[in-house]
C-alpha cells in the first residue's frame, strides 16, 4: 500500500517468490573474484517494466512524479517505488523493509537533478537490526556544477558555491543495516557537509550483507567537517562490498579548527569484520586537505577490531592528493588480528603534495606519523596469510618544508619527521606473507629544510632523536616470519630542488641528538626469520641528504638497496650514555635469522656537489644483527660522485662499500657473498664497520669484485674499512672465527 501527498491510496498484490538465496551468492562471488574480473550484477531493477529478475514473474512498478509531490510514504514491502525526474527535493518516509533476503523493498530514483531524503520512520526489526532487506538505485541523476572555473583559479578544485542544491547530509544514514543495497550508476552527485562524516552509507550499529556500487559516476563533495568519507560503518560487520568503477571522486575539504585532527577518505570500517570487499577500477580521485594542519586521507581504512578475511583492490586509477599530514592508499590498523588479507595495487598514479608545517612535526600530531605511504598494515595488528601485489605503480610525492620554522618555536617534536614508502609494516608482526613489488617507479622531490626539537618523553635532558625514511618497504617494530619479500624491476629516487642537501635545524633546547635518514628500496626496521629477501634490477638514487646545523646533534645517512637497524644502533654509537634513559622509549635490537638475502641487478647511486657537510655510509645491503642467515650480492654496483678526493679529516666519515655491518651489531653463523659488483668512489671497500661490530663464525666470499678509487688517494681501497666515524670510537670491529 502506498499513500501520496494528493490523498490516493493503491493496494497492490505481488508474487512471494524472488531467485532463493540470489544475495548470499552474490556476497560469496565478490570473495572469490579475480584481479581482472568484473562486478558481478547487482538484482537490481534496469528496465522500466520488469524490475529485475524474478524466479516466477516480474515485480510490480511503481512509479512516483518527484515534481507532483513534496513528500511519500511507503507502505508495502514488497514492490518497486521508483522516483523520476525529481528537480527538488522530496521526504520519502518509509516504515516497513523488505520481507528477506530474496524479497527486498527496492526503491529507485531516475533522471533528474537530486535525488530524496530518506527517512525511516519504524523499525524493521530484521535480525535485530533497525533496517533490512532493502534495496536502492540511483539511476542517471546529474545533480548541478559549474566546472569550478573561479575555484581552480584561486588554486582549488571547486567551492561550495560550484554546486546548485547539494546533498547536506549523509544519502543513506542508518544505526544498523543488513542485506542491504546502494547502486549509484551514470550519476554525478554533489555534497556540502558541514556535519555529516560519510556521504553515502552510514551504519553505526551492525552492518551484515550490504553491497555498495558505484559505476560510472561523479562523487563531488565541499566539506568543512573534520572528517568525511564515503562509506562508513562503525560496528559489527559480515559480508561487506563496496565497489568504485569507471568514476570520478572529488572532494575538497577547508575544515577551519587548526586544533583538531582530521581524517578523510572513501571507506572507513571500524570494530569487527568477517568479509569485507573493497574494489576501486579505473576510477580518478582528487582530495584536497592541504589547508588543515593535521590532514590525513586513506583511501581505505579498516580499523578497530578483527578481520577474518579481508580483500582490496585498487587498479587502473588516478589519484592526485593534497595534505598536510598523511596519506595512504588502504591501511589496517588498530586491529587485533587478520586471518586472510590480499592487497592488490596495480596500473595506478599517485600524484601527491605533502605539506608540512610546524604543527605536522609536534607531540599534538604523534597520533600519526608525517608520511605516505599506499598499503598499510599497522598499530599491533597480527597478520596470517597475507598475499599482497603492488605493480606498475608510479608515485610522485613532493615533500614541501618550506612553511617549517627554523627552528621549531614548539619545544618538543615527534620522533618520526617522514615516512614514505609503498608498503608499510608497522609495528605489527606478519606471518605466512608474500609481499611482491613489481615495475614501481617511486620519486620524491623535497623542498625546504627540516625542523627537529626534543621528544617529547626526553624534554629533561633535552636529547632528541629523529629519523626520516624513504624506501619502497618499510617494516619498523614487530616481528614477522615466513615471508617472501620481492622487489622487481623497480626504482626509487629521492632529489632535492633547492638545495643539494637537507639542513637539520635544532632548537634551542636540543643539548644533544641523533638524526638517522634512511633512502633504501627497502628499509627494514623490525625483526625477520625463516624468510626470504629478494631484489633484483632495481636501482636507489639520491642527490638529498642531511646534515645539522648544531654540532650538537649527529647525523646519519644511510643510502643502500637494503637496509636493517633501528635507531637503537645509532644512539648506541654517538650516545651511549642516553641509551638506558630511552630504553622504554625506541625499539630494542633488531635480527635477520634463519633466512636468505638476495640482491641482483642492482645499483645504488648518490650524488652530491658536496662531501664536507655529513657523514654518510652508502652500500648495496647495510644490516645489524644477523645468525644462520645467507647474503648474496651479485651484478650490481655501487657509486658516488661529486668529489673526486676526500681531504684527510673526511676520510674517517664516509663508507662506500658492498655491505656495511651497522653499529652496535654481530653478524654470526652466515655466508656473505659478494659476485661480479663494483664500486666506485675515492676510498671504496668491500665492507665497513664502525662501532662495536662483530663478525663471529662468518665466510665472506668476494668473488670478481672492482673497487674503482682514486689514484691520488692516500688511503686506497680496503677489504674491510673501519668508517665512517671510527676514529671516534674505541671498540669498532671484532672478528672471532672469519675467513675471507
Amino acid at each position: 500500500m502506498y499513500e501520496a501527498e494528493k490523498g490516493h491510496i493503491v493496494t497492490v498484490s505481488l508474487p512471494h517468490a524472488l531467485m532463493s538465496c540470489l544475495l548470499q551468492v552474490l556476497i560469496l562471488s565478490l570473495w572469490t573474484e579475480t584481479v581482472s574480473g568484473t562486478t558481478p550484477l547487482l538484482p537490481l531493477s534496469t528496465d522500466s517494466t520488469t524490475g529485475g529478475n524474478s524466479a516466477t514473474a516480474p515485480a510490480q512498478l511503481m512509479e512516483v512524479d518527484c515534481n507532483a509531490v513534496s513528500y511519500y510514504t511507503i507502505m508495502n514491502a514488497t514492490s518497486i517505488v521508483r522516483f523520476n525526474n525529481c528537480s527538488h527535493q522530496i521526504l520519502v518516509y518509509f516504515g516497513v523493509c523488505g520481507e528477506d533476503a530474496d524479497r527486498l523493498l527496492r526503491i529507485e530514483v531516475v533522471g533528474g537533478i537530486t535525488v530524496p531524503i530518506f527517512r525511516l520512520t519504524g523499525n524493521c526489526g530484521v535480525w535485530g537490526s533497525v533496517l533490512g532487506n532493502m534495496s536502492f538505485l540511483i539511476r542517471g541523476v546529474m545533480m548541478l556544477y559549474n566546472d569550478g572555473e573561479r575555484a581552480r583559479a584561486a588554486g582549488s578544485v571547486f567551492s561550495s558555491e560550484d554546486f546548485g542544491n547539494p546533498l547536506q547530509q549523509t544519502l543513506l544514514a542508518f544505526s544498523g543495516v543488513t542485506s542491504m543495497q546502494l547502486v549509484v550508476r551514470d550519476s554525478r552527485l554533489t555534497f556540502v557537509c558541514s556535519f555529516c562524516t560519510e556521504l553515502l552509507f552510514s551504519s553505526i550499529v551492525e552492518t551484515t550483507n550490504v553491497i555498495v556500487d558505484v559505476t560510472n559516476s561523479s562523487l563531488l563533495a565541499w566539506s568543512n567537517a573534520p572528517s568525511l568519507m564515503f562509506v562508513g560503518s562503525v560496528g559489527v560487520n559480515y559480508n561487506v562490498s563496496v565497489n568504485f568503477l569507471d568514476s570520478t571522486l572529488m572532494c575538497v575539504v577547508q575544515y577551519q579548527n587548526q586544533s583538531a585532527n582530521a581524517s578523510f577518505g572513501i571507506v572507513q570500517i571500524r570494530s569487527l569484520l568477517s568479509l569485507i570487499a573493497v574494489t576501486v577500477q579505473r576510477c580518478n580521485v582528487h582530495w584536497d586537505a592541504v589547508t588543515i594542519v593535521f590532514s590525513s586521507v586513506t583511501v581505505v581504512l579498516l580499523t578497530l577490531g578483527s578481520i577474518q578475511e579481508a580483500r582490496v583492490s585498487i587498479a587502473a586509477s588516478n589519484f592526485s592528493v593534497r595534505v598536510s599530514r598523511s596519506f595512504q592508499a588502504t591501511t589496517f590498523s588498530l586491529c587485533g588480528s587478520i586471518d586472510d588479507l590480499a592487497v592488490q595495487l596495480h596500473d595506478c598514479t599517485f600524484d601527491v603534495i605533502l605539506n608540512m608545517t610546524d604543527e605536522t612535526l609536534t607531540s599534538v600530531a604523534s597520533w600519526i606519523q608525517p608520511g605516505i605511504y599506499l598499503i598499510g598494515v599497522g598499530s599491533n595488528v597480527l597478520t596470517i596469510n597475507v598475499d599482497i601485489l603492488v605493480s606498475r605503480v608510479r608515485l610522485m610525492l613532493t615533500v614541501d618544508e618550506r612553511s617549517l620554522s627554523n627552528p621549531l618555536p614548539a619545544p618538543i617534536t615527534v620522533a618520526t619527521v617522514g615516512a614514505h614508502s609503498i608498503v608499510v609494516i608497522a609495528n605489527s608482526s606478519v606471518n605466512n606473507a608474500t609481499i611482491s613489488i613489481v615495475a614501481i617507479a617511486c620519486s620524491i622531490e623535497e623542498i625546504g629544510s627540516l625542523s627537529i626539537a626534543p621528544f617529547v618523553s626526553t624534554v629533561p635532558f633535552g636529547f632528541s632523536f629523529a629519523t626520516a625514511t624513504c624506501s619502497l618497504v618499510f617494516s619498523f617494530g614487530g616481528g614477522s616470519q615466513h615471508v617472501k619479500l620481492t622487489v622487481v624491476s623497480s626504482s626509487l629516487t629521492v632529489t632535492r630542488r633547492l638545495d643539494n642537501d637537507n639542513l637539520i635545524f635544532a632548537s634551542s633546547s636540543v643539548l644533544s641528538g641523533i638524526f638517522v635518514r634512511t633512502t633504501a628500496a627497502i628499509a627494514m626496521f623490525s625483526t625477520l626469520k625463516y624468510s626470504s629477501v629478494s631484489i633484483f634490477n632495481t636501482t636507489v638514487a639520491t642527490n638529498s641528504v642531511a646534515y645539522s646545523t648544531s654540532g650538537t646533534v649527529a647525523v646519519w645517512n644511510t643510502v643502500g638497496v637494503l637496509c636493517q637497524a633501528t635507531i637503537r644502533n645509532f644512539i648506541a654509537a654517538d650516545a651511549g650514555a642516553a641509551l638506558s634513559l630511552l630504553s622504554s622509549l625506541i625499539d630494542g635490537a633488531v635480527f635477520i635469522n634463519d633466512s636468505t638475502i638476495v640482491i641482483a641487478n642492482s645499483a645504488t647511486t648518490m650524488q652530491s656537489s658536496s662531501l664536507s657537510f655529513f657523514d654518510f655510509l652508502l652500500s648495496l645491503a647495510a644490516l645489524s644483527n644477523l645468525k644462520n642467515t645467507t647474503v648474496t650480492v651479485m651484478n650490481s654496483s655501487v657509486s658516488s660522485s661529486g668529489a673526486d678526493s676526500l681531504s684527510p679529516m673526511l676520510r674517517s666519515s664516509e663508507c662506500v662499500a658492498v655491505t656495511f655491518v651497522i653499529p652496535s651489531s654481530t653478524w654470526s653463523s652466515g655466508t656473505i657473498t659478494s659476485q661480479n659488483t663494483s664500486v666506485t668512489f675515492p676510498t671504496p671497500s668491500f665492507l665497513c664497520a664502525s662501532f662495536e661490530a662483530t663478525l663471529e663464525s662468518v665466510h665472506h666470499n668476494i668473488i670478481a669484485v672492482s673497487l674503482r678509487g682514486n689514484s691520488a688517494s692516500e688511503v686506497g681501497s680496503d677489504t674491510f674499512r673501519l668508517a665512517p666515524l671510527s676514529n671516534k670510537f674505541t671498540t669498532t670491529l671484532q672478528l672471532r672465527n672469519v675467513s675471507v
